[in-house]
């Protein structure tokens, strides 16, 4: 069988695994990152929220980014979680980053975004209840706005930001080859066709995309990627690989 290199979007540390996991069935997996997590400017305004969460109802982890930039100040309460604070996490690998510090996760929504959690009967009498977002700069508002809307007091642990990687001069030799760019969330795509530059932008419309929903599916639309989009279940490695073999056969 043929193989088709594929590009791998993620953030540095998210990708390992995934690239592992697809080179390990004879698939070329290419890690090119379009979003490189850093720490914020002001770190110690989230540690302290953190370190005193024992104020709040409820923990809301973001993304495995979250937990994973909260580590340091977790390491009190891991194994000694107190029972009293509820744990929601976005997302599967958001929970299984969680699951393996031994922290318990109480409310993790189907949909692996922040709608998925305010659809769930956990979400929806939260009047007068201390809520605290763990998460990055930026990014959509949607989640907090709702929750305060439905009476919540939310705080905001801002544990890191993304910012868009410094690139080589030489990189499009590195990528030029590739059939299929896998491309989670709409900032990593939209950092990807500000990355590439005017000059390489006819060819990364000729590329077939694989994403994790129908709003990045969408926006490769808008900016005029040719080829539909192959949509995956979720942003999970499972369900990516699991979309990927169905256009990416391994090598034989």
């Amino acid at each position: 069988m043929h193989y088709i290199p594929v590009l791998i979007t993620r953030p540095l540390q998210q990708a390992q695994k995934l690239c592992q996991q697809i080179q390990s069935l004879g698939i070329d997996a290419i890690s090119f990152p379009t979003i490189e997590i850093v720490a914020p400017e002001n770190i110690s305004a989230a540690a302290k929220k953190i370190q005193q969460l024992t104020q709040y109802d409820l923990v809301i982890f973001i993304s495995p980014n979250a937990v994973q930039k909260s580590i340091a100040w977790l390491q009190s309460y891991i194994n000694h979680w107190p029972k009293q604070v509820r744990v929601a996490a976005i997302g599967e690998g958001t929970a299984k980053t969680l699951r393996s510090l031994h922290i318990p996760v109480d409310i993790v929504p189907h949909e692996f975004n922040g709608e998925g959690l305010l659809k769930l009967a956990e979400m929806q009498d939260v009047e007068g209840k201390k809520i605290l977002l763990v998460r990055g700069a930026g990014g959509r508002r949607l989640l907090a706005a709702t929750l305060r809307e439905r009476g919540a007091n939310v705080s905001s642990a801002i544990v890191y930001k993304r910012v868009l990687p410094k690139i080589a001069a030489d990189f499009f030799s590195s990528i030029q080859h590739v059939k299929i760019i896998v491309c989670t969330s709409n900032e990593a795509l939209q950092n990807l066709y500000k990355m590439v530059g005017e000059q390489h932008r006819v060819w990364l419309r000729e590329q077939l995309l694989l994403v994790a929903s129908a709003r990045v599916a969408a926006l490769a639309l808008k900016l005029g990627f040719k080829k539909p989009p192959v949509v995956a279940d979720s942003p999970t490695d499972d369900d990516i690989l699991r979309a990927l073999m169905t256009y990416c056969p391994p090598r034989q």
